[in-house]
């Protein structure tokens, strides 16, 4: 093989990691950015906090589909071009969320939106794999790093496009009290939103992610297709070595349905805390909260590179448990003060953002452990974490306007149903046999930067 042959199986894993990096971050802009600007999305269709939430859920309901229907098409068609589609759908209908003119079309947007934005996570997760098949935990936990990232930029972003009025409560209710509606009139300083700006930036950026796919794989689609029909028939073989059928189902609604509880607590926190900060009893203007948003998020971007690193010298299961551990103690202490102490609010959301920072990418790793996470498989768990998205609006949004503190109780429950099941998860694969030792004693073909793990007979 001559050097430049080397170089090029070296460089092409590493450049469609950091494309599909890059696209991860996208989705972390995406989900944040719309959290991050839900009140001022209320004044621009002139509605209410708990109806224009709910554009989160049709945007959920849109990844479902989109993850169930590309679980299904990414096995039989080309894997590149799918995603390169679906980077596109997630640009061109992003933009539309604050233009749409009407809060009916801002759905049908975001339900497109959906579809681009699941067929990508699941497909992008499963490459990965596909790329880097033995000791990928570092690799899953980089790539969800870029979601935080992306997440953690964006109450940075939207900050200076935010309007200005706080939509502070007063302690009479200004529509019955004279007195109250003078103060209102006299103490805030409104500003037009141009939130749009934001949107737009988001747009462009994944838009320039989208034209960086097309470019390699102009350089790199050559055998693409036979390299996706090999990799799927020696996942296949693996599947079929594995003679517990029922263990990998139970293993796998397990998870399933942890990764649903977890991301029904991350969503909710996420997109809902910058209107908790405005709506609790701590009164914050909407900057402030949007920098407590960004407070979260910072702390779960860098405890994403630090379980990076981690996940090297610790077992998955390991993560997973700490996390935990760290969830219920935080939450138990924002549900008895987080509406009364600014200064426990700002501590325990960064440590929050520290406990559910490696929990995705360990649970994805924890999987690979034990069970073949073909497209199929990660079309499930997409779906499992969509159908948990989708709970933010219904549990909390539209009840925050009058009772914030549901937040805080909310993920406080969800911590405590996730270690239950973590305790049965690790009952149930405490004396399993790990299907990664058997993958790292496997034939492993490299071709093209596509590294095959073949199962022995």
């Amino acid at each position: 093989m001559s050097l430049n042959t080397k170089k090029r199986s070296l460089l092409l894993p590493i450049a469609h990691t950091i494309n599909l990096n890059l696209g991860c971050a996208g989705l972390g802009f995406i989900l944040s950015l719309t959290g991050v600007a839900l009140l001022d999305l209320v004044d621009i269709y002139g509605s209410n906090v708990g109806a224009v939430s709910h554009l989160m859920t049709t945007r959920c309901i849109g990844a479902l589909v989109g993850s169930l229907v590309g679980g299904r098409l990414f096995d039989k068609y080309n894997l590149q071009l799918l995603l390169i589609l679906s980077v596109v759908i997630m640009s061109g209908s992003f933009i539309l969320t604050p233009l749409s003119g009407n809060l009916a079309v801002a759905h049908c947007a975001s339900f497109v939106n959906g579809l681009g934005l699941g067929a990508f996570d699941t497909g992008s997760q499963v490459r990965l794999i596909n790329i880097w098949p033995v000791n990928n935990g570092p690799v899953l936990q980089i790539f969800h790093f870029s979601f935080g990232f992306g997440s953690l930029m964006a109450p940075l972003l939207a900050q200076p496009f935010l309007s200005s009025v706080a939509n502070e409560r007063t302690p009479e209710d200004p529509s019955t009290s004279p007195a109250g509606n003078v103060l209102n009139s006299t103490s805030t300083d409104s500003t037009e939103s141009k939130i749009e700006y934001a949107f737009l930036i988001v747009t462009i950026y994944i838009a320039v992610i989208a034209v960086c796919m097309v470019i390699l794989y102009i350089v790199d689609n050559t055998k693409d297709v036979q390299k996706q029909e090999s990799n799927q028939k020696a996942r296949t073989d693996i599947a079929l070595s594995i003679d517990d059928i029922r263990f990998a189902r139970i293993f796998l609604t397990l998870t399933g349905i942890y990764v649903f509880v977890y991301v029904a607590m991350e969503c909710s926190y996420g997109h809902m805390l910058t209107t908790f900060g405005v709506k609790s009893d701590l009164h914050m203007t909407k900057s402030s909260a949007a920098y407590l948003t960004q407070t979260f998020f910072l702390t779960f971007t860098l405890a994403r590179v630090l379980a990076a690193a981690i996940a090297l010298k610790v077992t998955p299961f390991g993560m997973l448990l700490a996390s935990n551990l760290i969830l219920v103690g935080t939450f138990a202490v924002l549900a008895s003060w987080g509406s009364s102490s600014s200064l426990l609010l700002w501590i325990g959301t960064a440590v929050s953002g520290l406990g559910q920072a490696s929990i995705y990418g360990a649970v994805v790793s924890f999987c690979v452990e034990y069970i073949v996470l073909t497209n199929a498989y990660m079309s499930l768990i997409i779906v499992m974490s969509g159908t948990g998205a989708m709970l933010a609006p219904l549990l909390v949004g539209q009840f925050i306007d009058e009772f914030p503190m549901v937040l805080m109780y909310t993920c406080f429950v969800s911590a405590l149903i996730m270690a239950l099941l973590l305790i049965l998860v690790h009952l149930l694969t405490r004396n399993r046999k790990k299907l990664c030792n058997e993958m790292a004693n496997a034939t492993c073909v490299q071709e093209h930067g596509t590294m095959l793990v073949h199962s022995k007979e």
